[in-house]
This record gives structure tokens, sequence and C-alpha cells, in this order.
């Protein structure tokens, strides 16, 4: 699953941010919103996007962060705009995810075939990495979890009794 995310919405969600918001501190709340994300979703094989409002004259630097794309508005165009225009625009909306409370942002992800998720939701959901539901497949499990047979086998060449 591709994410699409709103920034300061998530933000605003997440404890250890909050503060940092409230007194405009931009330049700290970025990093820890991003950081939360990081932690929540891995960027294996997928694409994550973290789209906030940009400030005249305030641009962050950032660009990237552990593998997540970040993007910020222009006035007069708001991150909640940039979203939803990308939402309007994808050739494979199944595959995406739009993290935001914004009601217009959740309707327009469904209504565009993508998945929508409440930002209060995905903070609370912990996510399986890629190598979890590998290990998690039927697949993975034929091929590389010993059955008894294989066990009983490796405990007599290695000197153990047979229980």
């Amino acid at each position: 699953m591709n994410y699409i995310i709103d920034g300061y919405n998530l933000g605003y969600k997440i404890k250890s941010c909050i503060p940092l918001l409230k007194n405009g501190d931009t330049e700290r709340a970025i990093p820890c919103i991003l950081q939360s994300v990081a932690g929540r979703i891995t960027a294996f094989d997928k694409k994550i996007i973290v789209v906030f409002d940009g400030r005249s004259g305030a641009f962050p630097r950032i660009t990237s962060f552990s593998g997540i794309q970040v993007k910020f508005s222009k006035a007069p165009q708001k991150a909640d705009d940039i979203i939803r225009n990308f939402l309007r625009k994808l050739k494979n909306p199944e595959n995406w995810c739009s993290v935001s409370s914004d009601n217009e942002i959740i309707m327009t992800a469904r209504a565009m075939g993508a998945q929508a998720e409440k930002s209060e939701n995905f903070l609370s959901q912990q996510r399986k990495s890629s190598a979890d539901r590998n290990r998690d497949s039927a697949e993975y499990k034929q091929k590389y979890q010993a059955d008894n047979i294989d066990m009983n086998y490796w405990l007599k060449q290695f000197g153990a009794e047979d229980e």
C-alpha cells in the first residue's frame, strides 16, 4: 500500500509534536511528524508522501526523510489541495491510502477508489513490515519452517535424544 499523508493534520494527533506545532516551531515539528510516520510504515516496497502547508519564506529544506517523500504547498495552494489533486490523478487508486482526518480528503479518496484512514486510526494501528507479512505467508512457512521430521533428523545429528 502507498500512502499520501496530510502532515500537519497527522502532527496534531501526535502527543510529542503538538506543543511544537502550537508554538509554531515547524523546524522541529516536521522531523517529529516524519519520524512518527517512519516508525509506523516501512518504505521498502511502497511510496510514502507527506504533504505540509508551506509558510511563505519559511520552507524547510527537507525533501525526503527515511524513504518518505516530503512536499510543501505554495500559496495560495494548501496541502489539502495538493492531496485532493493527487488523488484525482491516480492511475491505480486502489494501491493508495490517504491519511487525514479532513472529511473532504476522505471523501475524495473514497470517490477516486483509494482507501482513506483517519489520522488517529493511523497512529493507533501497529503496521506490519513487508518482512513480517512475508513471514506470515503460507509459502514462507512451507519453505522455511521445519516440520517434525526435519527437527528429529537434526536433533539426532547433534546428539540430542528423541523425546
